[in-house]
């Protein structure tokens, strides 16, 4: 099953541009996806120039903020410059810097001054601490004011062929591939008359195989339509008391999984982008061409 650009480019996305990782570690991005904001690490290399990521996610992506951490050093770019540059280029872009505390005793006075008033950034001037814990909270609230979770509660995994689901009705074993799962939903996509569920109907002890991760949980049918697919099927998860939500267990070993999932996926995928600025300049025409899959 392939994952296509269109695919992905669906809700709200965060990006970090060369984070400090001692300050702001990756796995800080797990919590704030079980909170619904979906964020992703830039970083710079040596085969694909950092401009080229940007442009990129901008000219892909249409409903991004992108947050630069300006005390990284790339030799032939001077952060402030830059970031005019795009902010000028694309004047509805939202962006935000972050660094480290300085000890000059005004320097934070004089960054804000730049970034949020003489360049006019959006999404804010942010002095992150020394003390790791303290910048989950600040990073957090700064997602919260730039309302980076979008419209959703939380977000959709895109699934390919080898995440699956199986479960029993009425001595019959039914299985196939699901269409995307999140913390709450899941769906699968059937053949016509292959399923037979009323809305509202319970489906005890479905198995998910994530990759090879397996969980189990109740489903409640919520919705269901037909598509050029097929038939739709879309679920909710119920906890074991019947309530509409994943027990807290389950919740907590699925986070860090549907995590993996959605970066491995963020990350081929803008591999091939990043291939595909450098060939043809992203020609729009050919953005239904690029897909991922397993």
């Amino acid at each position: 099953m392939a994952i296509t650009v269109n695919d992905f480019a669906v809700g709200r996305k965060t990006f970090f541009i060369t984070p400090d990782t001692s300050l702001f570690p990756e796995h800080f991005l797990e919590e704030y996806f079980s909170m619904g904001y979906e964020c992703y690490f830039i970083d710079n290399s040596r085969f694909i120039p950092l401009e080229t990521k940007i442009e990129t996610i901008i000219s892909v992506f249409h409903d991004v903020i992108i947050f630069f951490n300006i005390d990284y050093e790339i030799p032939g770019i001077a952060w402030n410059f830059y970031i005019k540059r795009l902010q000028d280029r694309y004047p509805n872009i939202l962006i935000g810097v972050t660094y480290a505390r300085k000890s000059e005793k005004n320097a934070k006075t004089l960054l804000e001054r730049k970034y949020l008033f003489d360049i006019g950034i959006k999404c804010g001037c942010i002095q992150l601490e020394y003390q790791r814990r303290e910048n989950l909270e600040i990073i957090q609230k700064l997602l919260y004011a730039n309302q980076a979770r979008g419209r959703r509660q939380n977000i959709r995994a895109l699934c390919s062929k080898s995440c699956t689901f199986t479960f029993k009705k009425q001595d019959y074993y039914y299985t196939g591939v699901l269409k995307d799962i999140s913390l709450s939903h899941f769906s699968v996509c059937m053949e016509q008359g292959a399923l037979s569920l009323s809305i509202w109907e319970k489906v005890k002890d479905v198995q998910i195989v994530l990759s090879g991760f397996t969980f189990r949980s109740d489903a409640l049918l919520i919705a269901q339509r037909p598509t050029s697919e097929g038939m739709l099927f879309v679920f909710a998860f119920l906890s074991p008391s019947g309530e509409a939500h994943l027990d807290d267990i389950q919740r907590g070993r699925l986070v860090p999984q549907l995590y993996k999932m959605m970066s491995e996926n963020c990350h081929l995928m803008l591999q091939k982008l990043y291939e595909a600025k450098q060939t043809n300049g992203i020609n729009p025409k050919y953005l239904g061409d690029i897909s991922i899959s397993e």
